[in-house]
């Protein structure tokens, strides 16, 4: 049986370098307490985007991406079946994982995969369209433009707001902590 995962670098790097894949591993929230393996490569990626899409870099920027192949014989997935810590999971298209998978026991691959921007309408299809009510003929509360909006729960006061704003607001709220650190140490070089 084969089954892929798709990382970002920072996973990636913890997950070869301990040789362990867990949630915990992961750095994946607490709640989270098994690790979600995929049939195939490009559901594993399409899943890993859409978790990863919130941030907003997938809009407009180049992402590079980790796949982990990992190749299970018959009497492994028996053994992780009958441990009770491999789960078929087939709403999902794939099987959890609970607690912790030793990549040295099994066969596995690594590949990077580049993937080009999905531009701001697919980002929008992908995010907000399916958190957020659409109007068709709405004014965004940011920056006033007509057109396409999406209206924010209580949080934002139900008031709507374009891609472009909405977009910013993602972008900002899971900025990297280095590229924060960079900014701010480049603007006190500039002080």
């Amino acid at each position: 049986m084969e089954a892929y995962l798709v990382l970002v670098e920072s996973q990636a790097f913890a997950a070869d370098s301990t040789g362990k894949l867990s949630a915990a591993t992961l750095a994946f929230p607490k709640k989270v307490r098994f690790v979600a393996l995929k049939e195939t490569q490009e559901h594993a990626l399409n899943t890993a985007m859409e978790h990863n899409a919130a941030k907003g870099l997938i809009a407009n920027s180049d992402t590079e991406w980790f796949v982990l192949k990992v190749t299970f014989s018959a009497d492994e997935v028996v053994a992780l079946f009958q441990a009770g810590t491999l789960i078929r999971d087939i709403p999902r298209g794939g099987w959890r994982h609970y607690g912790e998978l030793d990549l040295k026991s099994f066969q596995h691959e690594w590949a990077q995969v580049k993937i080009g921007p999905i531009g701001m309408q697919a980002w929008a299809d992908m995010i907000l369209s399916k958190r957020y009510q659409v109007k068709i003929c709405g004014e965004c509360s940011g920056c006033k433009t007509a057109g396409v909006t999406w209206v924010g729960g209580k949080a934002w006061n139900t008031e709507e707001y374009c891609v472009n704003c909405w977009h910013s607001y993602f972008a900002s709220k899971y900025a990297e902590p280095e590229e924060e650190e960079a900014m701010d140490e480049s603007a006190a070089k500039e002080a």
